[in-house]
């Protein structure tokens, strides 16, 4: 494998500014040497035949490019050593030390960084699809989105979105901090921050109207507050509702397929216990309006209304209108009248 790193000059090009292959090292206090057959020094004089590495960045040469391949030891050194030049600005760099004239980009490590990231959206991507809709809705409220007015499909395309999601945009991050124990308890104080019931004013949260601090301070306060802690969680279970006419043990990507569907297959896809709930409920609700029926012509009966005996096929507001009219007639005559 190819490995390529480029360092630039920050300083200006219009004056010629050299690099030099020579420095002590901070933490060893050893003079280190690069030379410019790519090789290393370390507290060794060069030879008359060894020369030490220069490179002139001028207005025609900005820019200094060195390819090597991974099994070359000799040049995979020098590469190391030279990103500790106190020169030279990187993230890796603990001898730099002021101000710094050069800046190394290690292209390599930026295409293994990019590789990471986007191998980390699909593995986050797969992961998620993987869950229960009710679990989707967890990470919605772990990723700061309140689901409660959202689809599956919804929520699954903004959080994992490939270009936009909420994953997406540091999917290596999501999924360390998913595996983390206390994964729950942060889930049930973000539940509480979206449904309003942590006081929160300019990014400060706040408990009885006493500052806490930011999401990290929070979560300090709840583990050292752990009575706090379970009252909240209580509170939030008292709102915490999945939007109407989502199946909770449902897979994310079954759901995402039923809603994608038309509203005849959606209801042939749903599952028997669900369909035989809606049956007894739309049956009760059936069987508790011929009883109210029943007993309204009972009472009609007993008042005496004329045309008591047809009164099943009158709606319901009338039935309780004639009972209402007869019973203060009753009250005012002492005896049944006819209505």
């Amino acid at each position: 494998m190819l490995n390529e790193i480029s360092i630039r000059c920050t300083y200006g090009t219009d004056v010629t500014i050299p690099l030099i292959g020579k420095f002590q090292d901070k933490e060893t206090k050893k003079q280190i040497i690069l030379l410019s057959n790519y090789k290393v020094l370390v507290d060794i004089d060069p030879l008359p035949s060894q020369q030490i590495f220069k490179y002139e960045f001028t207005r025609r040469k900005p820019l200094f490019n060195f390819r090597w391949a991974s099994d070359d030891n000799d040049k995979t050194v020098w590469v190391n050593w030279i990103k500790q030049h106190p020169q030279i600005n990187h993230p890796e760099n603990k001898n730099k030390n002021g101000q710094t004239y050069f800046e190394l980009v290690d292209k390599s490590k930026q295409d293994e960084n990019i590789f990471q990231k986007d191998n980390s959206k699909v593995v986050a991507y797969q992961l998620v699809k993987d869950m229960n809709t009710s679990t989707l809705m967890e990470v919605a409220f772990f990723m700061m989105l309140n689901p409660s007015k959202m689809s599956p499909v919804q929520v699954f395309n903004k959080l994992c979105n490939l270009d936009s999601g909420l994953i997406q945009q540091n999917p290596v991050k999501f999924l360390a901090e998913w595996k983390f124990p206390d994964v729950s308890k942060k889930v049930t104080v973000r539940k509480a921050i979206l449904l309003n019931l942590i006081e929160s004013k300019d990014g400060i949260f706040y408990i009885n109207h006493s500052p806490i601090g930011n999401t990290e301070n929070l979560m300090v306060y709840m583990n050292e507050n752990e009575k706090y802690f379970e009252y909240l969680k209580k509170e939030v279970a008292k709102q915490d509702v999945l939007p109407y006419g989502i199946i909770t043990d449902m897979p994310v990507e079954k759901a995402i397929a039923v809603e994608k569907k038309p509203y005849k297959e959606q209801h042939e896809t749903l599952s028997s216990q669900v369909k035989e709930e809606r049956l007894m409920e739309r049956e009760t609700n059936q069987h508790e309006i011929k009883s109210r029926a029943h007993q309204q012509q009972l009472r009609l009966r007993e008042l005496n209304v004329k045309g008591w005996h047809l009164s099943l096929a009158w709606a319901e507001e009338i039935r309780l209108e004639k009972i209402a009219s007869a019973e203060r007639a009753l009250k005012k005559n002492n005896e049944p009248v006819s209505v």
